[in-house]
C-alpha cells in the first residue's frame, strides 16, 4: 500500500480473475479473426464487436478506479456522469456503462490517430493496436490496485454480477431513476446487437471495390480527368484498381472491352465490341492492387464506351456487364488520326 507517498506491499500477489478472464478473450478474439476457418464465421464480428465496445474502455475504468469505495477524488471524476446523488462506491452497472463510453471514445482517437499515420488504416491494424493497449492497460491495473490495502481493492466475482446489475437498476432509486437506466441499459444493448447484425452481414456479404483511374498531365493516375475523346492508333494510358475487402486472398480476372452502341428510343444496344485487354491479378485481403495498361483504339466514330468487367471467378466464355462481378464504363467518341 501506499504510505506517505511510498509503496508498500499489501496483500498475496495474484493476478485478478477479471483480468485473466480479458486477456483470454483478447487472445480469443485474435485467433477467431485471424484463423481460418474462424475467420469466416459469426464469431469473428461478435467476437470483434465486444472486444471494440467494452474492453479497451474497461481498462481504462479499471486503472482510474482501482478502489472498491470511492475516495473525494474519485467522486469528482464521476459525478457528473452517473445518475442520482454522490456515492460511495462505483458499482458494476456504473463500471459497465462507464467501460462502453470509455471504448468509444478510445477507439474513435485511435481510428483518427491511425488516419494520419502512413500504412492502410483496417481492421487487423485496430485490432493490433487496442489489444496491445489492452495488455498494457492491464498491468497498469494491476500496478493500481497493489497501491492500495486489499480489503479496499476492487474485485469482480463473476457469480453475482447479474444481482449486481439489479441492484444498480433498481435498489435505492426513484421510479423515475429506475426507468432512465433501463432505458440507458437498453439503448446499449440494442446497439450492441444492431451493429453485431451489420457487421455479420457484412463479413459474410464481402466487399471488392473497384474503379478507374486516368493518367494526367504529370504522367499520375487519378480518379478525375476522364478524356471524352481519343484518337484512333493512339496510345491513351488508364488504370483500374482492386480493393479487396472479401476476408481472404481472391483471385480476379480483368476484362476491358471496346463497345459501339446504337441508341434511340432511350435504349441502348451493343452493335460491335472488341476485347482490349484480360488481366488475372491475385489481390491479398486489405491489399488494393493497381493495373496500369493502355488504349489503342483502331476505328473511329461515335457512342464508342471502354467497358471494364471483373470476375471473382473464371470469366464466361461471352463477357458482360449483367455476368460480371463489378463492372466500369466510360463514354469516348474515337476521332481520326488525321
Amino acid at each position: 500500500m501506499a504510505v506517505d507517498g511510498k509503496w508498500t506491499r499489501v496483500g498475496p500477489l495474484r493476478p485478478p480473475s477479471d483480468l485473466v478472464v480479458l486477456a483470454l478473450f483478447v487472445v480469443t478474439t485474435g485467433v477467431v479473426i485471424f484463423v481460418p476457418p474462424l475467420n469466416s464465421t459469426l464469431l469473428r464480428p461478435a467476437l470483434t464487436l465486444v472486444f471494440v465496445l467494452f474492453v479497451p474502455g474497461y481498462v481504462v475504468v479499471s486503472a482510474l478506479f482501482p478502489r472498491e469505495r470511492l475516495t473525494k477524488g474519485d467522486q469528482e471524476k464521476i459525478d457528473s456522469y452517473l445518475i442520482g446523488s454522490r456515492k460511495s462506491s462505483l458499482g458494476r452497472l456504473e463500471r459497465f456503462v462507464l467501460s462502453f463510453g470509455a471504448s468509444v471514445s478510445l477507439v474513435i482517437l485511435v481510428g483518427l490517430v491511425l488516419g494520419l499515420t502512413p500504412g492502410r488504416l483496417n481492421r487487423v491494424t485496430l485490432f493490433v493496436v487496442l489489444a496491445a493497449f489492452t495488455f498494457l492497460g492491464s498491468l497498469v491495473v494491476m500496478w493500481q490496485r497493489l497501491r492500495v490495502p486489499s480489503d479496499e481493492r476492487f474485485r469482480l466475482s463473476f457469480g453475482p454480477v447479474i444481482e449486481a446489475v439489479h441492484s444498480g437498476v433498481f435498489e435505492h432509486r426513484s421510479t423515475v431513476e429506475a426507468v432512465v437506466n433501463v432505458a440507458l441499459v437498453s439503448a446499449v444493448l440494442l446497439a450492441v446487437i444492431t451493429v453485431g447484425v451489420g457487421l455479420g452481414q457484412q463479413e459474410e456479404a464481402g466487399i471488392t471495390e473497384f474503379y478507374l483511374l486516368s493518367e494526367n498531365e504529370d504522367g499520375e493516375f487519378v480518379a478525375s480527368e476522364y478524356p471524352s475523346a481519343l484518337t484512333r492508333g493512339e496510345r491513351h494510358s488508364f488504370a483500374v484498381a482492386i480493393n479487396n475487402q472479401e476476408g481472404e486472398q481472391r483471385e480476379y480476372t480483368t476484362v476491358v472491352l471496346l463497345q459501339r452502341l446504337q441508341t434511340g428510343d432511350g435504349s441502348a444496344e451493343v452493335t460491335a465490341r472488341t476485347e482490349l485487354h484480360r488481366f488475372e491479378t491475385t489481390v491479398e485481403d486489405n491489399e488494393t492492387r493497381q493495373i496500369e495498361h493502355s488504349v489503342t483504339p483502331k476505328v473511329t466514330g461515335e457512342n464508342y464506351r471502354v467497358v471494364y468487367l471483373l470476375y471473382a471467378d473464371e470469366p464466361p466464355e461471352r463477357p458482360t456487364a449483367e455476368n460480371s462481378y463489378r463492372n466500369l464504363h466510360l463514354w469516348v467518341e474515337i476521332e481520326s488520326d488525321r
